[in-house]
């Protein structure tokens, strides 16, 4: 993966087996190795890195269990594990301040505070959405918004998990309708920026989804 702006280059390689994960760091002027960490279990990084990497762990089957954090100091910090209150199936998430969201097949849409102490109450909300698919959230003027299989723009509000506003299907008239990947929306110039399954691409006003 990336690093962090001004910091050093991070890369997140787990191992054959899926029973360890190595985060390492190195200079980004001359590829200088800087430190290393062995987490246990299979783990992703979750985009955007900050002071703080965010990493989901799964199991060989695909099903995120838990968000791991680990802080970023030194040559890598403290390492807490938050378990969710149930796996998830093909785990996509973001990170936005201390806070994960993370999407999953079938529609559900969780948020995640990591500083929860013990894990206990870390999984602020969850909500179904009833959405075949989304896609990898993204977090700003205080709501969640993600895209769905069906070319909608859903809201939700970050604090309550509650939805707020969503745009009308874009649904491709044709017989290939079906994506794989949907990317995520894009939060610029107070607006957030989509796109849907029949090609078009789309920007609504993020602070006011309820007149979508």
């Amino acid at each position: 993966m990336g690093g962090l702006p001004g910091g050093p280059l991070l890369a997140v390689t787990p191992s054959a087996d899926g029973s360890a994960t190595t985060v390492g760091a190195v200079a980004p002027d001359d590829g200088r190795p800087l430190w290393e960490r062995r987490l246990d279990g299979l783990l992703s990084p979750v985009e955007p890195a900050g002071p703080v990497l965010h990493l989901l762990a799964s199991d060989l089957d695909g099903f995120t269990d838990a968000v791991v954090r680990l802080e970023l100091s030194g040559a890598g910090g403290s390492v807490t594990r938050v378990p969710l209150d149930a796996p998830v199936d093909q785990a996509q998430a973001a990170a936005h301040g201390d806070t994960v969201h993370v999407t999953g097949a079938g529609g559900s849409l969780i948020a995640v505070d990591t500083t929860a102490e013990g894990g206990q109450g870390a999984q602020s909300w969850r909500l179904e959405t009833s959405a075949a698919r989304l896609s990898r959230p993204a977090a700003g003027a205080g709501a969640v918004f993600v895209s769905s299989g069906d070319g909608r723009l859903l809201a939700v509000d970050a604090d309550r998990g509650t939805l707020v506003g969503q745009s009308d299907p874009r649904m491709h008239t044709g017989p290939n309708t079906f994506s794989p990947r949907l990317p995520s929306p894009v939060l610029a110039g107070g607006r957030v920026h989509a796109a849907a399954p029949d090609g078009s691409v789309f920007a609504l006003d993020a602070a006011a989804p309820g007149g979508w």
